[in-house]
Formats: C-alpha cells, sequence, structure tokens
C-alpha cells in the first residue's frame, strides 16, 4: 500500500499551482528590482572616474540600448564637496552619452559619493558608482 503525503485533489493541485507562480512571480519582482542592470532596460549606466593630470574627473555615462529621452541628475558630495548637475536627455539606439561631468582638484576619492539617476519613459534607474 502507497501512501501518499499530500492527497491529489483538484484543490491541492490548484493550491500547488497558486503556490508556484505566486514564487515564480515574487523572483521575477525581486530581479527586477535593480532595473539598470535588466536585459529589458533601455539603457545601461553608471559613474566613471579617471584622473586627468592632477585633477579628478567624475562624469556619469549612459549607453542607449534603444531611442530613448528623459532627464538625469548628478550629484556628487564629499568633505566640503557638494555638486548637482542635472537636464534632459536623448539618445539614439548605441549610443553613448557622457553627462555632468565634474573636474575637482587632487586625485583622492576619499570621502566622495556619487548618485546618478536616469529617468525615462516612467521609470527610474540608479546608476552604479565605484569611488
Amino acid at each position: 500500500m502507497t501512501l501518499n503525503a499530500f492527497p491529489r485533489t483538484a484543490t491541492t493541485r490548484i493550491a500547488l499551482g497558486t503556490a508556484l507562480v505566486a514564487a515564480v512571480l515574487g523572483c521575477t519582482a525581486i530581479a527586477g528590482s535593480g532595473p539598470e542592470a535588466a536585459p529589458s532596460a533601455p539603457l545601461t549606466c553608471s559613474v566613471a572616474v579617471t584622473e586627468s593630470g592632477p585633477s579628478l574627473v567624475i562624469e556619469g555615462v549612459v549607453e542607449a540600448r534603444r531611442a530613448l529621452s528623459g532627464s538625469y541628475s548628478l550629484i556628487v558630495t564629499g568633505p566640503g564637496t557638494h555638486m548637482t548637475q542635472g537636464g534632459p536627455i536623448s539618445a539614439m539606439a548605441g549610443e553613448t552619452l557622457r553627462l555632468g561631468r565634474v573636474q575637482m582638484g587632487g586625485t583622492a576619492t576619499r570621502g566622495l559619493q556619487a548618485d546618478l539617476t536616469v529617468e525615462v519613459g516612467g521609470d527610474t534607474y540608479h546608476c552604479p558608482t565605484d569611488l
């Protein structure tokens, strides 16, 4: 005689199916919480930090996966520093935009923070920063 831990009734099948759908949708929502990394996002973005002689250059970089228009905001803060830049953007598919160039004396990034936010089609993308 075989005993089943879960009898195979229609109610059980519906409950298990509902649980499976809820789990899949939950995982999809978590994966979609970082839209800048989502393959379906219209763009990828980051904050580039480079040295230019005795200066440090910080700028937003947006790569358009498809034609887009929207706006951006780049905020750089740190000891004695608070710079805010922003404005409208428009790009063709495949185009790379360099946004909000901030040039500072010295090359130390200690204590600096940069936040690049891009809004396109009603969605907001928070772009990774590596200072």
